[in-house]
Order: C-alpha cells, then structure tokens, then sequence
C-alpha cells in the first residue's frame, strides 16, 4: 500500500484528532437525542439488561485482543502478507467470542438472576462472528492518518443502527429495540468497510510470529482490562440487579462525555502520530506534552462542571424516573477525568515497545483498586464504591505520569509548566460557581431547572476562560496548550472553508 506523503506528524496528528473528536461529537449529538427518546420509551431493567449482556461480550472482546492492529500501524513496511495474516487471525478470534459469548450466557444468567439475558447474549454473539470478517484494509486509514474514511463509515452505521433501533423502541418498548440497534450497527460496519476500501484479503499465517512478537505482553494486558471494564457492572448487577446497572451506565455516560467524546477519540491519531516519530526522541517528547496540555486543557473545567451541576443534569437530560442517577454522576464525572489523565500515556509505552513494563504497573495498580473497589461496595453500596474508582484513579494517574517522565528523560518543569494554568483557572471555576450559584433542582418546575442549568453553565463557562486566558496573558502568552488550541480552531475553520467551496463549486463541476 502506498504510504502518505511526509508532512508535519504534528499537523497531521492534529487533523486527524479533529476528524476523530467531531465523529465523536456527531455521535453524541445524535446520541443524546436517541437517548432522550429510549429513556422515555424504555425502563432502566431494559438497559441493564442489555448492559449485563454487552459487557460480558465486551470483556470477551477485550480478552482476546491481539492487538494486531497496532503492531501494522508501527511496521516500517506494511505488505499484503501481514494484512492476509492478521484478518487470518481477526475471523479466529471472532468465532471464539462468538463461541465463548453463548456458553457464558447462563453463567452470566445464573450470576445476575436473570434468565432473559441468555438470548440477548446468544445474538451478540453471531453478530461478534460476523464483525471477524471486518475488512483489515481499514488498518491503512490509521497508519497514514486518514481518519476521515473512519469518520464516515461509523457515522453511516451509526446512522443505520438507529434507523432500526429507535422504531423499535417505539413500537416494542422492549430491550429488543437495543439489540436490534446494536447488532445492525455492527454488522453495517462490516461491510462498509468493505465498500471504503478496496484491498480484498486472503486467508494467511504467513507472519505470524512477527506480529505475535509485538503483542505478545498486550495479550496479558487484556486480561487486565477485562478486569477494570467489566468489575464495575459485575459487582453492582450482583449487588442491585439490573436497575443499578442501568443507573450506573446511564450516569457514567453523562458523567464522562469529555473524557469519551475528547480524550477517547484522540488516542488512536496520537499512537499512530508517535509511530512516525520513532527514533526522534526529542519530536516525540515535544508531542507528548503538547498532546497532554491540550488534553487537560479541553476535558478538565468540562469534567468539573458536570461533577458540580450533577443535580440539574439528571431531571433535566434523563428525567425524573432517572433522579437516582444524579447521587452517581458527580464522582463518576472525577473517576473519568483521572482516569483519562491516567490513560493518556498508555499508546507511548506501546509505540516505544516497553509494554511489559507497561502491563506490571497496570497490574500493580488494578491489585490497589479492585479489592477495595469489591470490599467497599459490598459492605457499603454503589456511591462509596464509585468514590474508591475515583481515588484509585487519582493514584494510577500520579504512578502514570512519573512513569512516562523517566520513559521521556521528561523535567517535572517542563511537563507542568504548560498545564498550571487550566488547574488554577478550573479552581477559580469551581469556588465561584459554588459561592454564587443554586446547584440544586429541588422541586422547581422543568422549564426552572432547565434555565438555571442553562445559566450555570454559561457563568461557569465564562469564568473559567476568563481566568485561563487572563493567566496566560500574564504569562507573556508562552507557547503552549492555548496556542495549540488555538491552532487546532484554525485547522477546523479551514477545513470548514474548503467543504462549502466544494460544495459551492459541485454544481458547476
């Protein structure tokens, strides 16, 4: 296949985290309005259910990983070979989720005493076989960072997906509706990805132990991950049943909208932007800390304000029948901030190819957070237990970021400088808006809480770029995360710019 032209990684890695950000972003706007619809038209047991049932297949997935992805992405020379061979290895895995998910249905059942999760979990898993087949072409999309190819194709099934799932909803009101949207989703991205590449592979084990070689210590570390995704959802299905799943859920996917809408997206970009970096120690330090000011930058005073206006989000987004979410979202809201801080140096241990020492401090901390996590939830319910992922995730953030200064030869000047400004202006944020706000819905009519939210949100907002910008100017305006942000605005406009004259100019063409 034939590589990009070389340009600057920075601005490439940039466009394509913008790419990665706005489908993000196009997927939550159009998932805030499915949600508002299925929230009314379905109970919270409907999407615990269907969350009991995705986060068994998800931890399956998750086990499985070969990772072979990422070792394409790094290849100085991508061949027809490693691509037939890691598709070989792609319909392996999916028929052993496939397999794995229907013989732990009535385990899963039996687990959370609820039997109707065993034919949910028996359609996941054809659709898990089905996704093996994914055309591994796409693979060439990431390492040239042309995310805007996967921008479409996930917008498009995405699209599909709802067409089915919220008519269903609407004529079933059954958890049905969710599989429904699920499964075509899936399958949608399967064969576009199909239509948007053309490369057609062919079964191979040609090389696989080069890339067995790469991502042999990421197998152990998906053991680990299974632990810290599906422990949550394990522990308080068996301890409050679906609902408290489905709160749970619910209020964890309000709660960590920067971290999954921002800090999610970008990473994939931010990897394949390091593994053209390779052997440039200094570019690669550079683009680590321009990556993680703008990080804190963007998802920290956004990640504080839903923590603060937790109260008037959830009568507000959710609805009363949700009004026991709003005790989750402000510490789910913490937990995703540190936590996405945590993460963040996790695709340079990969790139650099220190995975085993990667994987032994993700053990150590998993042993710090999930016997706590376990002891305190089933002695003191939910709330504590979400509190324990929040410090814990504090502690895996401070581990994280020592570990990726040694890894960078990084000064702890150098890392902090460009961020004391987002943590004093996000500060300033939070006191003023505690000292001179009502963040309480009480039992004030809608159209009330909806302008207080509104109006909070607003005052907040101004604040904190009132405080970050008069800091920076104080600062003799450095550069740094603001300017990179700035940047970043620019790109957007212009690349804004040039889809209306394409647009202008196609009649004429």
């Amino acid at each position: 296949m034939p590589e990009q032209p070389q340009r600057s990684v920075g601005r490439n890695v940039a466009a394509a985290s913008l790419f990665m950000i706005g489908l993000r972003m196009t997927f939550r706007v159009i998932g805030v309005f499915s949600s508002l619809l299925l929230i009314r038209l379905l109970l919270p047991t409907d999407f615990g259910l269907v969350g009991v049932a995705m986060a068994v297949a998800g931890a399956l997935e998750t086990l499985t990983e070969t990772s072979f992805g990422l070792a394409l992405i790094r290849l100085p020379t991508m061949t027809r070979q490693h691509l037939d061979t890691a598709w070989t290895f792609q319909i392996i895995r999916g028929t052993l989720i496939g397999v794995l998910i229907a013989t732990t249905a009535g385990f899963a059942a039996e687990w959370m005493r609820e039997p109707r999760v065993v034919p949910i979990m028996w359609v996941i898993a054809a659709t898990s076989f089905a996704q093996g087949f994914e055309n591994i072409g796409m693979v060439e999309f990431r390492r040239n960072l042309r995310f805007g190819r996967i921008f479409e194709i996930r917008l498009y099934s995405k699209l599909i997906g709802l067409l089915v799932m919220l008519p269903a909803a609407a004529i079933f009101h059954s958890y049905w509706a969710l599989v429904a949207g699920i499964v075509t989703l899936r399958l949608s991205n399967m064969l576009l990805s199909y239509v948007w590449h053309q490369f057609r592979p062919r079964l191979s084990l040609e090389c696989w132990r080069e890339l067995f070689h790469f991502s042999k210590w990421l197998l152990f570390g998906n053991v680990l991950w299974v632990i810290e995704s599906i422990a949550p959802t394990m522990l308080f299905g068996r301890i409050v049943g679906p609902t408290g799943v489905g709160l749970y859920q619910v209020s964890y996917q309000v709660a960590s909208l920067p971290a999954s809408e921002i800090a999610a997206p970008i990473r994939e970009p931010i990897y394949s932007g390091y593994a053209k970096l390779l052997g440039q120690m200094a570019k690669l330090r550079q683009q680590y800390v321009d990556g993680f000011g703008v990080l804190l930058l963007v998802i920290t005073p956004m990640s504080i304000g839903i923590a603060l206006t937790g109260d008037l989000l959830t009568p507000v987004g959710l609805g009363q029948q949700w009004i026991a979410a709003s005790a989750l979202i402000a510490p789910c809201a913490l937990f995703a901030l540190l936590d996405a801080i945590a993460h963040f140096p996790g695709n340079l241990f990969v790139v650099l190819n220190r995975q085993k020492g990667y994987i032994i401090t993700l053990a150590a901390m998993l042993c710090i957070r999930f016997p706590l996590f376990i002891w305190v939830g089933a002695e003191w319910g939910m709330v504590p237990a979400i509190y324990v992922l929040v410090a814990t995730a504090g502690l895996a953030a401070i581990v994280w970021t020592y570990s990726v200064m040694r890894l960078l030869d990084l000064g702890l000047r150098e890392l902090f400088a460009p961020i004391w400004r987002t943590g004093v202006s996000t500060l300033v944020m939070t006191t003023v808006v505690l000292a001179f706000t009502d963040l309480h819905a009480g039992g004030d009519p809608y159209r009330v809480v909806l302008l207080r939210l509104l109006a909070v949100s607003a005052f907040g907002a101004a604040v904190q770029i009132g405080a970050q910008v008069l800091l920076w100017l104080v600062s003799g305006a450095p550069e740094g995360p603001e300017t990179k942000l700035l940047g970043l605005a620019r790109i957007f406009a212009r690349k804004l710019y040039a889809m209306r004259l394409r647009r202008r100019s196609a009649p004429a063409n």
